[in-house]
């Protein structure tokens, strides 16, 4: 008798909850706020993880620009000699995209100016990094000699404006030797010295790694610091995917280090391991954010206890009639759980909408700005998950369900004749 009028009378309360005369709005009120903190509370959460995650992605794009997936580097601190022996070990390995040698050594950098000069790690590589031809502010990302033979260096946004650069400047760069303040007057003059010009200017958002490095080719970079045609600082591998990274080392260790028929004396580390302090970062966020932001959704839960306890109490005498028609304690018990059933699947579905909504907006008009210094990006990154849009509703209505039991265990326990004759 009372299977589907359970749920037309929840669904009643839901929508039209009232009190008596003096207070019926403000029950209706009270409903309407408990479901408003379900949704704010989901899509809190929902917006949070799809930022937080937006960040860890976007960092780890800014940094595998810089780093690669794993890099290989001679254990013995000195040049990888036998770069055409590892460039075939690695092209055997199927896990492994593409290998790239790299030249990387620190140099000293004049610009135009009296005492305009700086020391920062120049890498000459074969071809542009992927990630960083589509920041190019000015200019391009080639080094190819103009129109006097002067061959480019690119540089980034904060070097430049560091340095006072700007695009087509002429900059002399000097090789810088491991022990400067012992060297004589013949080797000083005996440095390595030569004249580029700016090509291309990029702005990556990453000011301390922008400050830090430029780009040249690795004809030029072999040229300036004494490296042998197959010689190499360190050679940079990627992977299918980010995610491969431990195990594209931990395989390239095996089939080419000392332990393997090639027995090359290399090391290998992935960029997890070469830059963990920012990783580190941005694994801290991921933990802690969600769990501050979490107390949205418990307090909402707490604020159902409490809207369910005043619609129970002002509903004491409708409770007792029911349980006079027939209603046992479990079905008066069904109706409430149903009622926090209702209340957290349309919070969840609302706030679901409101974390889209907004999501969308800040991935096309970029209302959330953040300070490039800090956070190495001008806007707040989303990254939307389905399983975030899935197992955040899940819990939320759990939560409800949770916090709907108490007080329908409560209006079980009403006695319908004390009710009905202290209300009549």
């Amino acid at each position: 008798m009372f299977k589907g009028f359970i749920p037309f009378v929840a669904m009643r309360y839901l929508r039209s909850a009232e009190g008596p005369a003096k207070g019926r709005r403000f029950l209706r009120f009270i409903t309407y706020l408990s479901v408003g903190g379900v949704a704010v509370g989901v899509a809190a959460l929902l917006l949070t993880l799809s930022i937080v995650r937006g960040f860890s992605k976007e960092i780890e794009r800014k940094i595998v620009a810089f780093e690669s997936h794993v890099q290989i580097t001679s254990w013995r601190n000195t040049p990888i000699s036998r770069l055409d022996m590892l460039r075939i070990g690695l092209g055997n390995l199927p896990e492994v995209k593409f290998v790239e040698p790299i030249i990387s050594d620190y140099i000293l950098l004049k610009a135009p100016g009296d005492a305009n000069i700086e020391g920062l790690l120049v890498r000459g590589v074969e071809k542009p990094p992927p990630d960083l031809v589509g920041t190019i502010r000015e200019g391009h990302f080639t080094f190819k000699p103009n129109e006097e033979g002067l061959p480019g260096l690119v540089i980034g946004q904060g070097l430049a404006q560091m340095m006072k650069l700007k695009l087509h400047d002429r900059v002399t760069v000097f090789s810088k030797p491991e022990e400067s303040d012992s060297l004589s007057t013949e080797e000083a003059l005996n440095i390595p010295i030569k004249t580029f010009q700016i090509s291309g200017i990029f702005d990556s958002g990453m000011r301390e790694f922008e400050q830090a490095f430029a780009f040249m080719d690795i004809h030029q970079a072999r040229e300036m610091l004494g490296y042998l045609p197959f010689e190499a600082s360190r050679v940079d591998v990627r992977a299918e995917d980010l995610e491969m990274a431990h195990v594209v080392a931990q395989k390239i260790e095996k089939e080419l280090g000392l332990s393997s028929r090639f027995q090359l004396p290399i090391q290998v580390q992935t960029v997890f391991e070469a830059q963990e302090g920012l990783f580190a970062w941005t694994r801290l966020q991921e933990q802690i954010i969600p769990l501050l932001i979490g107390v949205i959704v418990l307090v909402a839960a707490f604020n159902l206890i409490s809207m369910l306890l005043m619609l129970i109490l002002e509903k004491t005498n409708e409770i007792g009639m029911l349980q006079s028609l027939g209603a046992s304690g479990k079905h008066i018990r069904r109706l409430f759980l149903t009622l926090g059933v209702m209340i957290g699947m349309v919070g969840s579905g609302l706030g679901m909408i409101l974390a889209w909504g907004l999501a969308v907006l800040q991935l096309r008009f970029h209302i959330i700005p953040l300070p490039v210094e800090s956070y190495f990006m001008d806007t707040a990154p989303i990254e939307l998950s389905g399983i975030d849009f899935v197992v955040v509703p899940f819990f939320a209505l759990l939560l409800c369900v949770v916090a709907s039991y108490f007080p329908a265990r409560f209006a079980s326990k009403i006695d319908p004749i004390q009710t009905i004759r202290f209300n009549g």
